[in-house]
């Protein structure tokens, strides 16, 4: 196949080999097996007959990749010399010569590169200047010449020295020198690059170099410039004169040439609009700023656009320099990728070309055997063939970022990065390639594994917050699986879209972090001994339900008004522990009122609530203390006095005053307190109740000192002393036990109680037998035994 060095295209290379390389020379065109008209379209364009040094003065300009228009692959353009390319199409320019352009498919880029971008060549490329020589190019030549037309005498045909004469002249209304500034800023570097399609793509005239388009239409100008579009095809013209030519006509093309404005400055635009999202704090955005259209508004509205007026537009911002910088600032935010793409670049480049079954559209099925690629899809296998194949065959390294439209870097590098993890996870867990994959429970592949930067930037929370929150809060009303395996995933900053995290996402977003100020105030209150409870605060909380985090905020925006209603602290210790001897014990209460009821409670605190804070009133508190008296304090008689009120023996002067008599249970709590003093208490009021009780019972205790024949010490004995009674005389029986008391029997000489009693019944018989007396006019007598 190669390139014999007898023919044309290996004579011309041939005489530009050093004498000390020409077999080598030979050597390389007898085994290249590129498309030879690639080559010599590229020699005829660069201008030298050196293939090294033409493929070292290549410049990126663009990539352009397969798109679809009704479910078809568009075509991306013309592939030098002219086959219509669908998959990827590399763009080039020539530094030194604007006027042209190479475009080139990946498998003949990547045999160029092979054949003659050695890396010895590439070296030599790194170290020279990439930007144009703008003191060299034909815009600057052009320049020149208006300035100083006796630079004209030294185009040596005096016919062409005319024409162009005649046409600067010509010209000279149409503001031509503006158009030859805006050229001298590359417009065809620059402006190229910028393009969503390339400029062969853009107008009806697919495929048309600037000079092409410029024969083909040479009908449609002057006398002039068509006779100078006619010389400049001419075989017979010198170089020289040829150049001349070229600065006069590439103007006139560049302003009169129509582009589709949709197609040039799409992909400005597009990046314009992307630009515009980001956050001024960027420092991309620090230091080029935003691009400002307003100066070439108009022109982006119209339907066509010259290359003259879209150079104005792309020279109004340096999107091309933003494009590598701002891509290399997103870059360092993922180092993983480095470092995977030393691994994969080993089953994708072979030296510094690229395997043969890289070139194409298709992923190679041996990359399933390859280390690293386990568990990607198709697409991330794809951008990792993308990058590392445009990285190499772009000749200038990093010069693709330049070339690609930002959303699509971001997409690519998307991509890369859960690729580079999903590899990183699989190799820790000792899988590497497709067949360590199988039967595994520990690998990850497909489509649903995506990464958590992606899930955050949807959802607004990172996957391990999630976790965290519902390790905190949302465990016992939800549940996941795999649990742990989701927290994994996440360390390596990958989530699975089937792992039922969403379900619980929702409801970990409701959850708010606990303010650490508030929590210590809440704290502060929780401690205080004068707070009985918060009803909303617990401490273990780190994060809190809105109604929580709202109640939290409000005391807190309320803590002075609580800490002044809780009252003086001035003898807070006094009361304090006056009120701790008090709280443990059991409070007897006795209520008179239409019954003797005794009832044992125990202390309770008296509180205030402000916004949910229950907290002890100090005012009541000291008021309740006080109000209380410790069993053992009180003296025996008043137990006296409070064991008679609750007694049987008190229930016939109760019900005189309208009060029933205790029942058994009140009687039992008294006893169970006169027994255990140190274990109860009692009120001032229920002291003051019994004290007053027994006092008007006790006025009721009077009688008629005539009905005892002798009492015996009686009148002196206390209101709880036993005594025994017997009444004697003529009297019916019945009625006796009837009106006096049932608890007399007949014995013999009169009737007699069966049991002594107490004092305070005694008398109550005595005042009984007293009416008896005078209802049946008796006169009978009780005598002491």
């Amino acid at each position: 196949m190669g390139i014999d060095k007898y023919s044309d295209l290996g004579s011309l290379i041939m005489r530009t080999a050093p004498k000390d390389r020409e077999e080598e020379w030979q050597r390389i065109l007898e085994s290249y097996t590129g498309d030879k008209n690639n080559l010599r379209d590229i020699i005829v364009k660069a201008k030298t007959g050196n293939p090294f040094e033409a493929v070292s003065r290549l410049r990126l300009k663009e990539i352009k990749t397969a798109e679809e228009e009704d479910g078809k692959k568009r075509a991306l353009g013309t592939s030098n010399p002219g086959r219509i390319v669908y998959n990827k199409l590399y763009v080039f320019g020539i530094e030194g010569n604007p006027s042209e352009e190479i475009q080139l498919g990946t498998i003949s880029l990547n045999k160029l590169v092979s054949a003659f971008g050695t890396s010895h060549q590439q070296e030599m490329i790194a170290s020279k200047n990439y930007e144009p020589r703008i003191e060299n190019s034909i815009s600057s030549r052009l320049e020149d010449y208006i300035k100083n037309p006796e630079r004209l005498q030294e185009i040596g045909n005096s016919g062409i020295r005319r024409k162009i004469l005649s046409i600067l002249n010509a010209e000279a209304d149409k503001k031509l020198l503006d158009i030859i500034k805006s050229l001298n800023r590359e417009i065809y570097s620059e402006m190229l690059s910028s393009m969503k399609f390339n400029s062969s793509y853009a107008d009806v005239d697919m495929g048309l170099s600037p000079m092409g388009w410029l024969y083909k239409h040479k009908d449609d100008f002057s006398n002039e410039v068509k006779e100078l579009i006619l010389q400049r095809n001419d075989p017979f013209c010198r170089p020289e004169d040829t150049s001349a030519i070229d600065s006069v006509l590439l103007s006139i093309e560049a302003s009169s040439r129509p582009f589709s404005t949709k197609a040039v400055l799409g992909g400005f635009l597009d990046d314009v609009q992307y630009i515009e999202k980001l956050p001024d704090e960027n420092p991309v955005i620090q230091k080029y700023g935003r691009p400002d259209l307003t100066r070439v508004v108009s022109v982006i509205k119209q339907d066509t656009i010259t290359r003259n007026d879209a150079s104005n537009v792309f020279n109004s911002f340096s999107m091309r320099d933003f494009r590598e910088e701002y891509a290399g600032l997103q870059d360092a935010r993922y180092p993983e990728i480095g470092k995977m793409i030393a691994e994969w670049e080993k089953a994708i480049k072979e030296g510094d070309g690229v395997k043969e079954d890289c070139l194409g559209e298709s992923v190679p099925n041996r990359l399933r055997k390859e280390y690293g690629f386990a568990g990607l899809t198709r697409d991330e296998k794809k951008a990792i063939m993308d990058t590392i194949v445009d990285t190499a065959l772009g000749i200038d390294g990093s010069g693709y970022k330049r070339a690609l439209p930002l959303a699509m870097m971001d997409e690519r590098r998307e991509s890369l990065v859960i690729a580079s993890r999903k590899a990183r996870y699989n190799i820790a867990h000792g899988i590497e390639t497709q067949e360590d994959l199988k039967g595994s429970d520990k690998g990850i592949s497909g489509n649903s594994i995506d990464s958590v930067d992606n899930f955050e930037r949807e959802k607004g929370i990172s996957v391990l917050e999630v976790i965290k929150r519902y390790d905190a809060r949302l465990r016992r009303r939800s549940y996941i699986q795999d649990r742990d395996s989701i927290a994994e995933l996440a360390e390596h900053g990958l989530y699975d879209k089937k792992s039922g995290l969403e379900e619980i996402t929702a409801a970990a977003k409701e959850l708010v972090p606990a303010d650490p100020d508030v929590k210590r105030k809440l704290k502060e209150l929780y401690d205080d001994e004068m707070v009985v409870n918060i009803r909303c605060f617990d401490e273990s909380l780190e994060y809190l339900t809105k109604d929580e985090a709202d109640s939290w905020s409000i005391i807190v925006q309320r803590y002075d008004d609580i800490q002044g209603l809780i009252g003086d602290r001035t003898d807070l210790a006094e009361i304090v522990a006056r009120k701790h001897e008090i709280a443990s014990r059991r409070i007897i209460e006795i209520e008179v009122n239409r019954s003797i009821s005794a009832k044992a409670g125990s202390y309770e605190d008296l509180t205030l609530n402000c916004v949910g804070v229950e907290f002890i009133n100090v005012e009541e508190m000291r008021n309740q203390v006080d109000s209380l008296t410790k069993a053992e304090a009180l003296p025996e008689e008043w137990y006296e006095k409070l064991e008679f009120i609750v007694s049987f023996d008190a229930k016939p002067f109760l019900e005189r005053m309208e009060v029933k008599g205790a029942d058994s249970n009140s009687w039992k709590y008294v006893q169970d307190a006169v027994r255990r003093k140190e274990e109860y208490a009692f009120s001032k009021q229920t002291i003051k109740s019994v004290k007053e009780t027994y006092e008007t019972i006790e006025g009721m205790l009077q009688y008629d000192n005539n009905l005892l024949v002798d009492d015996q010490g009686f009148s002196e004995a206390r209101i709880s002393d036993q005594f025994n009674i017997h009444v004697a005389g003529d009297y019916n029986r019945e009625k006796f036990k009837k009106e006096v008391s049932r608890f007399f029997n007949y014995s013999g000489d009169g009737m007699r109680l069966y049991k002594s009693f107490s004092k305070a019944t005694i008398i109550d018989i005595l005042q009984k037998l007293e009416s008896f007396n005078t209802k049946y006019k008796t006169e009978l007598r009780a005598e002491i035994v």
